[in-house]
Parts: structure tokens; C-alpha cells; sequence
């Protein structure tokens, strides 16, 4: 493997991880989505820049570039369904006190 794909995937592992702390120290559904949503995204393009590197072609480039662009455009609206999802029927989301 070469340097720069270990880094990458260590980097991966590291915001996975963290993304795993947010999960277990976020009191409510709709701040773990946001944890996992921002870093696991973060995390996989992380682990596609990893295959980049390690494959390096025409190819590879354009498939990664593609399944990037559809995380990125579709990892936002998941995470407002599932957090609408886990609401009571009925309620709305809080809204900060001023």
C-alpha cells in the first residue's frame, strides 16, 4: 500500500471512530444523525480518495468522483428523513430559547 492510502484510511478510521462517540454521547436523534452524517460522510470520501490513490486511472477517478457527488447530495435529505422519522407523530422539532 502506499503512504498516502494509509494515511487516508487511518484518517477514515479516526473520524468513524469519533462519529461512534458522537452516537453514544449525543442526548437526543437528531444531533447523533448530525455526528454521523458530517464525519461518516467525511469518512468515506476519505476511504475513496484511499482507492483513488491505490488504483489511480481514468476510470477509478470518475467512479469515485460520482459516488462522492451522490453522498454528498443525498447524505443531507437521509438524515432529515430519519430524524423526521423519530419524531412523535404530531410533534415538531424544539426551537432554541432566545
Amino acid at each position: 500500500m502506499n503512504v498516502i492510502s494509509i494515511v487516508l484510511v487511518a484518517i477514515s478510521a479516526l473520524l468513524i471512530f469519533t462519529a461512534a462517540i458522537g452516537v453514544l454521547r449525543f442526548p437526543d436523534a437528531t444531533s447523533r444523525l448530525h455526528a454521523v452524517g458530517k464525519v461518516g460522510g467525511l469518512a468515506a470520501i476519505a476511504l475513496l480518495l484511499a482507492h483513488l490513490v491505490e488504483s489511480p486511472s481514468l476510470y477509478t477517478f470518475f467512479k469515485v468522483a460520482l459516488i462522492a457527488l451522490l453522498m454528498i447530495f443525498t447524505s443531507a435529505q437521509a438524515a432529515q428523513v430519519l430524524a423526521h422519522s423519530s419524531l412523535p407523530e404530531g410533534e415538531k422539532f424544539s426551537q432554541p430559547k432566545e
